[in-house]
């Protein structure tokens, strides 16, 4: 409760207010407010009350200006607490839940903070269709519908449709295409970056990748979630620096069979991080991905074609793509097969597309031109009428203006 101090000496309330009160005298209904509302109370001129007996003491009074002023001021209290208890529920809207080990919320799921549903990708239709591969696919399925050690360990240069498998076993997945073993699994992508993002404090990786672990080897997730890591080299340090270790984290679970991990790297990235460790080198089971022939990547453009010429709204002849993957091979260096072929291919139909809907190049270029000499012409006659009106006064500016037009 607010007390509200009623002050009679002159010195004390002048200083308070401001208002100098010498000469005033209390009228008899404010001495008898006072009196009422804190009786027996007073000592050294000074009388402390309460807001309730303010409220009451005016009530007893028949003074319509007495009750007034306390009729406002219980409105303003009732607006103040009003508007506090608004503030308090604000504050608690915006007060950040508990965190637990590894900056997670502790109500937070690190699945869902770290990972990515690509089933729930395939089942919307937002992967593009796998062709080919199906003997690396196959092998894949094989692996995983092992009892221990189910681990699969893509392993295969930059550019040769590693990802593009894992995007097809997504799509088996929901398909149902798989044994039984596999039904109803979920396909779940780490994001690495995510996962060491904010990791302020040491040890904060690992408590995130044991969070992570945790809740994939729990009673609702036992055998339903697949993880796959791409790049799995940037969990694993390369010796002698063993900071943010996920590889230590991923052994006991993997070696049990409870964690079903695929992982993808090349083979260089593979022997300087995951090689180093023989205990968890020998819990993946490596799975070769070599770069397709040239009617293998003939193969992928024309199941990739579709969607190509949707998105372009052109059409792809069957020369085109075979143009494709042979410029490809014969000029674009230090990259593979289909990925540099499906490149060409994307950026052929985006030329043509832009062709189709905007104007040709040359005509564009004359445009431009003409549209900057209009620009020169008319900065040229701007500055020499200011010129002009500097030297011979409006008479010559406007001369010039004729001159320039």
């Amino acid at each position: 409760n607010l007390d509200l101090v009623s002050v009679f000496g002159m010195g004390v309330a002048t200083a308070v207010t401001g208002i100098s009160v010498a000469g005033l005298v209390a009228s008899r209904s404010m001495k008898g407010y006072h009196a009422s509302s804190a009786p027996g109370n007073h000592s050294n001129n000074e009388v402390v009350v309460s807001a309730p007996q303010t409220s009451a003491s005016a009530k007893a009074q028949n003074n319509n200006q007495i009750q007034k002023v306390s009729a406002d001021e219980d409105a303003n209290n009732a607006a103040s607490k009003d508007d506090l208890a608004e503030m308090l529920k604000a504050m608690q809207a915006q007060q950040q839940p508990p965190v637990g080990p590894g900056g997670i919320p502790e109500d937070a799921s690190a699945l869902e903070l770290f990972c990515a549903d690509l089933t729930d990708e395939a089942r919307k239709g937002n992967l593009d269709p796998l062709v080919g591969r199906h003997e690396e696919l196959r092998r894949i399925v094989h692996i995983l519908c092992r009892r221990c050690k189910n681990n699969p360990c893509l392993l295969g240069e930059p550019g040769v449709g590693k990802t593009a498998i894992i995007e097809g076993l997504a799509a088996r997945l929901v398909s149902g295409d798989v044994p039984p073993a596999l039904k109803g699994c979920k396909l779940l992508e780490l994001d690495t970056s995510a996962l060491a993002a904010g990791c302020a404090m040491p040890g904060d990786y690992e408590e995130r990748m044991k969070r992570i672990v945790t809740e994939i080897c729990s009673e609702e997730n036992s055998g339903k979630v697949i993880l796959f890591i791409d790049d799995i080299h940037q969990i694993v340090p390369i010796p002698p620096n063993m900071v943010n270790d996920g590889g230590a984290i991923l052994k006991p679970a993997l070696g049990r069979g409870q964690l079903r991990c695929i992982g993808c790297t090349s083979v260089d990235k593979f022997k300087k991080t995951i090689e180093q460790d023989p205990g968890l080198e020998r819990r993946f089971q490596q799975v070769a991905v070599d770069e397709p022939s040239t009617q293998g990547a003939l193969s992928v453009l024309r199941g990739l074609r579709g969607r190509y010429e949707e998105y372009h709204n052109v059409n792809m002849s069957e020369s085109a793509l075979l143009a494709c993957v042979e410029m490809g091979k014969r000029y674009v260096t230090g990259r593979r097969l289909p990925d540099k072929a499906v490149d060409l291919m994307d950026e052929a139909a985006a030329n043509v597309g832009m062709e189709v809907s905007t104007k040709n190049s040359e005509f564009d270029v004359i445009d431009r031109q003409i549209a900057q000499l209009t620009r020169e012409k008319f900065q040229i006659s701007e500055r020499r009428t200011r010129q002009m009106r500097l030297l011979g006064g409006p008479q010559s500016a406007a001369g010039a203006t004729k001159d320039g037009a």
